[in-house]
């Protein structure tokens, strides 16, 4: 990484990196920091706008330049009428912001520039050492690699309107999601993405990498990670009891920041690993089938994800919330299912929806007579009575979520 050359006849002989400076999502002007690389790999796309704003330099002659925030596109369908539209139509409203996107770098799942950047093979190789902190060198996840053999379980399905695959400029995937700037998700959003709070170790929510203001809306961009975090089974009880410390830690750290979820199950629970696995995987989900080493291979991570149904209470307001969007009834608490206006508590729901969840993970080893869960021991026998102690129909007999962590790490 070098210095800007003195004289700009020199600019367009070197390869120019554009890094958006993070900056409020209220200023009206964006700043971007530009690296000059004399060599490289990495080739991001360069808006033409780019090329012809002024340049200034600061005190130790690093070139910056200001510009201001492209307009995005006026589209005419509220953000509310997007889930209705077709499968098909998904991408309709995404098409209308796809310019307005690719000047902050992104180039849209299925595009031109998308289809380049996935076999321009410059994707970077190595995994983030902190997930939650990449470099832009760094990949957000660990891979299979692809000279092995590997078998990937599901792919890229656009279940929501709002969300959109994305390539960065550092032609890594990302998750787009747009959000009306006013809605608790995106306030929630950026709080959990601020620090003090994101440099707080206790934080197992997904790592937003940008927000971008447009209007009315907001786009966010998340590092995306893989979902398939309870395949295979965990390889040991160690391993499960580490999953399960972040999650609950997780929990507690939005608790003890008013932040309730709301929709906690398996499906809104990432970790930093893609779909793919080697295929010796392939047998491990088999009746009485031999442990087969994975989540002990690598420095996992678990991340929350889908704020829509979360709520940040003020300090001295109890956590009271009616029913109305819930998790799957397979996770849902009892009070959750109730039909009518009464309140209930949202942070004890959400313990429910965990130690549910959990539960029904490891039942899923225990069907297939995993051995990593057949063997006796004294871990599992307390761990199943920690989770039985989540999932108390009656709500004030429930543990909290701080509780839980306490007696997990006794456990453990």
């Amino acid at each position: 990484m070098t210095k800007a050359r003195d004289g700009f006849d020199e600019l367009f002989k070197i390869l120019i990196f554009i890094q958006r400076v993070n900056c409020p999502c209220q200023d009206t002007s964006v700043d971007f920091h530009r690296q000059f690389l004399a060599t490289g790999t990495h080739k991001p796309a360069i808006p033409e706008l780019v090329m012809k704003t002024n340049f200034r330099r600061d005190s130790e002659n690093v070139i910056f330049l200001n510009m201001p925030s492209p307009a995005p596109p006026e589209y005419l369908r509220d953000l509310h009428e997007w889930p209705d539209f077709e499968v098909d139509d998904f991408d309709k409203p995404w098409k209308a912001f796809q310019p307005f996107l690719e000047v902050y770098g992104y180039a849209l799942y299925g595009s031109e520039e998308y289809n380049k950047r996935s076999i321009s093979g410059c994707c970077p190789t190595k995994a983030a050492k902190d997930p939650f902190y990449p470099a832009d060198d760094e990949d957000f996840i660990h891979r299979t690699k692809w000279t092995q053999e590997f078998l990937l379980r599901g792919g890229y399905c656009q279940m929501k309107s709002s969300m959109y695959l994305a390539a960065d400029s550092c032609y890594r995937n990302v998750l787009l999601e747009v959000v009306p700037t006013e809605s608790p998700t995106f306030q929630i959003l950026q709080m959990l993405s601020t620090n003090p709070l994101r440099a707080d170790p206790r934080n197992h929510t997904i790592p937003c990498v940008e927000f971008i203001p447009a209007g009315h809306w907001t786009f966010i961009s998340q590092a995306c990670w893989g979902d398939t975090w309870n395949w295979p089974f965990f390889d040991s009880m160690n391993t499960r009891l580490e999953m399960a410390r972040q999650l609950i830690e997780g929990v507690a750290f939005m608790h003890e920041n008013r932040i309730g979820h709301g929709d906690i199950h398996a499906g809104n629970i990432l970790f930093n690993h893609s779909n793919s696995r080697p295929m010796e995987v392939v047998s491990s989900g088999e009746l009485n089938a031999p442990i087969v080493p994975f989540h002990s291979t690598f420095d996992f991570r678990m991340a929350f994800i889908d704020f829509e149904c979360a709520v940040h209470f003020q300090r001295g307001i109890e956590p009271l919330v009616r029913p109305n969007m819930v998790p799957p009834s397979h996770t849902a608490a009892p009070e959750q299912l109730k039909e009518g206006e009464e309140t209930y508590d949202m942070f004890s729901a959400d313990v429910f929806n965990l130690g549910r969840t959990l539960q029904i993970e490891i039942q899923k080893a225990r069907d297939k007579n995993h051995r990593a869960v057949t063997t006796a021991c004294d871990k599992i026998r307390q761990y199943d009575n920690l989770l039985d102690l989540m999932t108390k129909e009656i709500p004030s007999e429930r543990l909290t979520a701080a509780t839980a962590y306490q007696l997990l790490m006794t456990i453990i």
